[in-house]
Protein backbone atom coordinates (compact mmCIF):
# COMPACT_ATOMS: atom_id res chain seq x y z
CA UNK A 1 0.00 0.00 0.00
CA UNK A 2 1.55 3.55 -1.42
CA UNK A 3 1.48 6.43 1.38
CA UNK A 4 -1.74 7.98 -0.89
CA UNK A 5 -3.50 4.92 -0.36
CA UNK A 6 -2.78 4.80 3.24
CA UNK A 7 -3.58 8.91 3.79
CA UNK A 8 -6.90 8.04 1.75
CA UNK A 9 -8.07 4.88 3.87
CA UNK A 10 -6.86 6.15 7.23
CA UNK A 11 -9.35 6.92 10.02
CA UNK A 12 -9.77 10.78 10.45
CA UNK A 13 -9.49 12.27 13.53
CA UNK A 14 -12.32 14.11 15.42
CA UNK A 15 -11.29 17.27 16.15
CA UNK A 16 -10.87 18.15 19.85
CA UNK A 17 -14.44 20.19 21.15
CA UNK A 18 -13.59 23.25 22.83
CA UNK A 19 -14.94 23.06 26.62
CA UNK A 20 -17.81 24.57 27.25
CA UNK A 21 -17.73 27.77 29.09
CA UNK A 22 -18.29 27.21 32.88
CA UNK A 23 -19.67 30.13 33.91
CA UNK A 24 -22.04 32.43 31.45
CA UNK A 25 -22.93 36.01 32.73
CA UNK A 26 -26.70 36.27 32.45
CA UNK A 27 -28.24 39.70 32.87
CA UNK A 28 -32.04 40.65 32.74
CA UNK A 29 -33.17 41.59 29.13
CA UNK A 30 -33.68 44.96 30.48
CA UNK A 31 -30.73 45.85 31.82
CA UNK A 32 -29.78 44.83 27.90
CA UNK A 33 -32.12 47.30 27.09
CA UNK A 34 -30.33 49.72 28.93
CA UNK A 35 -26.52 49.02 27.92
CA UNK A 36 -28.02 49.61 24.18
CA UNK A 37 -29.80 52.95 25.15
CA UNK A 38 -26.63 54.10 26.02
CA UNK A 39 -24.72 53.12 23.15
CA UNK A 40 -27.30 55.27 21.39
CA UNK A 41 -26.13 57.84 23.70
CA UNK A 42 -22.67 57.97 22.95
CA UNK A 43 -22.93 57.54 18.83
CA UNK A 44 -25.44 61.10 19.47
CA UNK A 45 -22.61 62.71 20.99
CA UNK A 46 -19.93 61.46 18.66
CA UNK A 47 -22.53 62.78 16.10
CA UNK A 48 -22.45 66.27 17.58
CA UNK A 49 -19.06 66.20 17.96
CA UNK A 50 -17.92 65.30 14.40
CA UNK A 51 -19.73 68.58 13.21
CA UNK A 52 -17.13 70.70 15.06
CA UNK A 53 -13.86 68.83 13.81
CA UNK A 54 -10.88 70.23 13.04
CA UNK A 55 -9.70 70.24 9.26
CA UNK A 56 -7.28 67.36 8.98
CA UNK A 57 -4.70 69.78 6.66
CA UNK A 58 -5.32 72.48 9.87
CA UNK A 59 -4.40 70.08 12.69
CA UNK A 60 -1.51 68.55 10.54
CA UNK A 61 -0.13 72.15 9.44
CA UNK A 62 -0.26 72.53 13.73
CA UNK A 63 1.43 69.60 13.60
CA UNK A 64 4.46 70.51 11.48
CA UNK A 65 4.81 73.88 12.92
CA UNK A 66 3.30 75.84 10.00
CA UNK A 67 5.16 73.90 7.87
CA UNK A 68 2.42 73.57 4.98
CA UNK A 69 4.72 71.44 2.53
CA UNK A 70 4.93 69.08 5.17
CA UNK A 71 1.73 68.94 6.38
CA UNK A 72 0.88 68.31 2.63
CA UNK A 73 3.27 64.93 2.48
CA UNK A 74 1.55 63.68 5.06
CA UNK A 75 -1.95 63.75 3.80
CA UNK A 76 -1.31 63.39 0.30
CA UNK A 77 -1.08 60.40 -2.30
CA UNK A 78 1.55 62.53 -4.54
CA UNK A 79 3.40 65.70 -3.73
CA UNK A 80 5.59 67.00 -6.20
CA UNK A 81 7.80 69.34 -6.46
CA UNK A 82 9.34 71.72 -9.47
CA UNK A 83 12.99 72.68 -10.03
CA UNK A 84 13.51 75.06 -7.95
CA UNK A 85 11.35 73.16 -4.83
CA UNK A 86 8.27 74.73 -5.16
CA UNK A 87 4.95 72.94 -4.46
CA UNK A 88 3.36 72.34 -8.08
CA UNK A 89 1.20 69.43 -7.34
CA UNK A 90 -1.03 67.74 -4.50
CA UNK A 91 -3.40 64.62 -4.59
CA UNK A 92 -4.79 64.26 -1.13
CA UNK A 93 -5.50 60.74 -0.17
CA UNK A 94 -8.59 59.24 -0.46
CA UNK A 95 -11.11 59.72 2.65
CA UNK A 96 -9.18 63.15 3.84
CA UNK A 97 -12.03 65.13 4.45
CA UNK A 98 -10.01 68.58 3.65
CA UNK A 99 -12.84 71.31 4.54
CA UNK A 100 -13.15 75.28 3.41
CA UNK A 101 -11.00 76.37 6.40
CA UNK A 102 -8.08 73.41 5.54
CA UNK A 103 -8.56 74.87 1.51
CA UNK A 104 -7.97 78.43 2.52
CA UNK A 105 -4.43 77.86 3.07
CA UNK A 106 -3.52 77.03 -0.07
CA UNK A 107 -3.37 81.24 -0.70
CA UNK A 108 -0.18 80.92 0.40
CA UNK A 109 0.78 78.34 -2.09
CA UNK A 110 1.53 80.21 -5.28
CA UNK A 111 3.23 77.74 -7.35
CA UNK A 112 0.52 74.83 -7.81
CA UNK A 113 -0.13 73.83 -11.05
CA UNK A 114 -2.47 70.59 -10.24
CA UNK A 115 -4.42 70.00 -7.56
CA UNK A 116 -6.85 66.47 -6.65
CA UNK A 117 -9.48 66.68 -4.04
CA UNK A 118 -11.81 64.38 -4.77
CA UNK A 119 -13.05 63.00 -1.77
CA UNK A 120 -12.65 66.08 0.28
CA UNK A 121 -14.81 67.88 2.28
CA UNK A 122 -14.87 71.02 0.38
CA UNK A 123 -18.34 73.09 -0.33
CA UNK A 124 -18.76 76.13 -3.01
CA UNK A 125 -16.90 78.48 -0.50
CA UNK A 126 -13.70 76.44 -0.61
CA UNK A 127 -13.68 76.76 -4.42
CA UNK A 128 -14.07 80.87 -3.79
CA UNK A 129 -10.47 80.67 -2.28
CA UNK A 130 -8.90 78.68 -4.61
CA UNK A 131 -10.13 81.39 -7.75
CA UNK A 132 -8.33 83.66 -5.79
Amino acid sequence: MGWLDKLLHTQKEEPEKPEAAEHVEKRPVEELGNLAHKNEKHLEKEEKSSDTKVDPLVKAIERREGKIQGALQELSRKVEFNDDADLTLVYFRYGVKITDEGIAKFLEVESLEALDITDTAITNDGFEHLAA
